[in-house]
This record gives structure tokens, C-alpha cells and sequence, in this order.
């Protein structure tokens, strides 16, 4: 596993993500930011329907790596059951903050698949009411403007079910850009 990258890196950890984004056909909403839409389109039970799991694992490696301190906001009850998480440190009721080095199969298997999380980067947790926002219903470029306000460098919200998510890096653009 690779070393965690130093604060300041989220355009390396964005140049690390968006290979596997593309690979895996994850659109952008807008082009203009790094904003992507990774979520399974096409019929129940074809073959890109069935390498899903595996392409969203392989998103969630490359994310882990590259990230710097990693933090999971969600419902505590369907983390505290994982046993690796009793280890964890819990800034906020709901919130994780994630050991370097996780697993991200076991951590899927686990907890993650059952959605309705965020998982982000930043050097130091949000307090979970900032972090209220609906991802899906703000525009690309809002969403990013709010997160670097908070500090998060990258995010990935799953939608109920682990079916859909939405991956943001703010810190990957100049500000202003």
C-alpha cells in the first residue's frame, strides 16, 4: 500500500482518480469541473452490470491510497458493527476517521455497501451539520466552492444502496478557477 500523500497533493490524488473514473466510464456533469458521476447505466445482469462492484473497489483503492486523512460521515450503527472500527477515531458521532492503510474490498463488504455515506479528505474533520449539502442537487461548480470552504480536498457521496456516487475535488483546480 502506498504512503498517504502530504496535504496539498489532492491534484495528485485527482490525477489518480480520474484514470479509473474514465476507465470505468464515470461522466462529469460538467467538463469544466472535477466533478464525476460514477454510478452502473445498462441492463440488470449484463456483464458491466456484474463488474460494477469490482470497478468501484478499484476507484475506492486508488482513492485510499493517494488520500491524505480520510474521514466517513454515517450512520454509526452501520459502522460500529465492522470490527476494524473500534479502533477508529470518532471526532463526531457519525463521523470515522479512517486508519491509513484500510482495505478497501473488507471496508466495502463491511460497511460501504450499504450507501448513504460520505467519505471525504481534509486535514481535519467537518462537523457534520456544515456538511449537509445534496451533492446531486447542487451544481458541480457550487458544490465544489462549498467543500473547499469546509476544507474537504475530495469526496465521495454514495447514494442509498452504494448504487450511484458522486465524486468531487475541489483542491484539484487553482482557486478561482
Amino acid at each position: 500500500m502506498a504512503a498517504a500523500a502530504p496535504f496539498g497533493s489532492a491534484k495528485s490524488l485527482y490525477l489518480t482518480c480520474r484514470p479509473y473514473l474514465e476507465a470505468v466510464h464515470a461522466r462529469q456533469p460538467d467538463p469544466t469541473v472535477p466533478v464525476w458521476d460514477f454510478e452502473y447505466r445498462g441492463w440488470p445482469w449484463s456483464a458491466a452490470w456484474r463488474a460494477f462492484p469490482a470497478s468501484q473497489i478499484a476507484v475506492l483503492q486508488a482513492f485510499l491510497e493517494r488520500a491524505p486523512a480520510c474521514y466517513l460521515q454515517m450512520n454509526p450503527s452501520d459502522v460500529l458493527d465492522y470490527p476494524p472500527s473500534k479502533s477508529w477515531a470518532r471526532p463526531y458521532n457519525e463521523t470515522f476517521e479512517l486508519a491509513p492503510g484500510i482495505d478497501a474490498v473488507s471496508l466495502t463488504k463491511e460497511v460501504l455497501y450499504l450507501g448513504g455515506y460520505l467519505l471525504y479528505c481534509a486535514p481535519a474533520p467537518v462537523e457534520p451539520s456544515r456538511l449537509q449539502l445534496n451533492p446531486w442537487r447542487t451544481s458541480p461548480g457550487d458544490l465544489l466552492e462549498s467543500l473547499r470552504g469546509l476544507g474537504v480536498t475530495a469526496l465521495i457521496a454514495s447514494h442509498h444502496d452504494n448504487d450511484a456516487w458522486r465524486m468531487s475535488f475541489p483542491d484539484s483546480l487553482p482557486s478561482g478557477a
